[in-house]
């Protein structure tokens, strides 16, 4: 008796661009040997002794790394002001002003500044409301 076992009854994506999509799939070991149809993967679980498992139509899709991505952080981030790589104070100024003909909103957050001028708060103590 080899280990490993045969999912079956389920709907098993295989990938996604392009869309394939399978009935079944069979482990053995460590490693996937067949995903295609259910009647095969049974016939082939049978052969080698494996496990069953019905998934009574559930869904298996491929195993995904996790890059681990806030998604409320990257939202965020889309809609505050970049300042990565801003050179100067007539920079941070121009970028500012861009931005905020682009959005509606009372506040404007930024994000991304490391370059050595410490937090913005400096910015707002130096300029105030004039801004542009």
């Amino acid at each position: 008796m080899v280990g490993g076992f045969v999912l079956f009854n389920g709907l098993v994506y295989v990938s996604f661009k392009p869309l394939v999509r399978a009935e079944a799939l069979v482990i053995v070991g460590d490693r996937v040997v067949y995903v295609g149809d259910e009647s095969r993967a049974l016939r082939i679980a049978d052969a080698l002794g494996l496990d069953t498992v019905d998934l009574r139509g559930r869904v298996v899709t491929p195993g995904f790394i996790d890059a681990h991505a806030h998604l409320d952080s990257i939202g965020i981030n889309l809609s505050t002001l970049d300042l990565r790589g801003v050179p100067s104070i007539e920079e941070l100024k121009r970028r500012l002003r861009d931005y905020a003909r682009s959005v509606k909103t009372g506040w404007i957050v930024g994000r991304g500044s490391n370059n050595g001028w410490g937090l913005l708060v400096l910015f707002d103590s130096l300029y105030g409301d004039e801004v542009c």
